[in-house]
């Protein structure tokens, strides 16, 4: 994972920053974060990871922001509050974690349809190959949240395996 600072030009927009408080006055405290702190120092002393950035913020406003150690293994560069990280698959425990808060606010369940918050879905028919043949099917119940957060939709992709399914998604008439 390369990280980056981010560069700063009057050209780009400007995000206005959150504003800041006190820990204390946001419910946290300061003990406890400087115990975090303390862990991530031990973890990059070890080698474990080259750095550290991690921000706690309640009710808009930060009452924690710390970077930690380099930005790269093999770096001098050290990590800032504004370096930037490719994170490739990372957006699914974001994601997850987005649809968890959901849930707790009682917006949506589980076990709600996916149909119901996307209506393309409602027409979903599943490949079954038999005897050398792709045949569609209706499924035997709809995709869940549930389904999509555990990937147990039955949603495949084209770059993993090659069934007949994967092969229909290299079709022209498919992209």
């Amino acid at each position: 994972m390369n990280a980056q600072p981010a560069a700063k030009t009057a050209a780009q927009p400007h995000t206005p920053a959150l504003p800041e408080a006190r820990p204390e006055t946001l419910g946290l405290s300061s003990n406890r974060l400087q115990k975090i702190s303390d862990a991530f120092k031990r973890e990059i002393d070890k080698g474990t990871v080259p750095g550290v950035t991690a921000l706690i913020a309640r009710r808009g406003q930060i009452g924690y922001f710390e970077a930690f150690g380099r930005q790269a293994p093999d770096g001098a560069a050290p990590m800032t509050r504004d370096s930037l990280f490719r994170i490739f698959s990372m957006t699914k425990p974001i994601v997850s974690l987005g649809i968890m808060q959901l849930v707790e606010d009682g917006h949506i369940l589980l076990m709600d349809p996916l149909a119901k918050y996307i209506p393309a879905f409602a027409d979903t028919k599943v490949g079954i190959e038999r005897n050398g043949a792709l045949e569609l099917a209706l499924p035997v119940r709809p995709i869940t949240i549930q389904d999509l957060l555990r990937h147990t939709s039955g949603l495949s992709y084209e770059i993993t395996g090659n069934g007949m399914v994967q092969r229909l998604y290299q079709k022209p008439a498919c992209r």
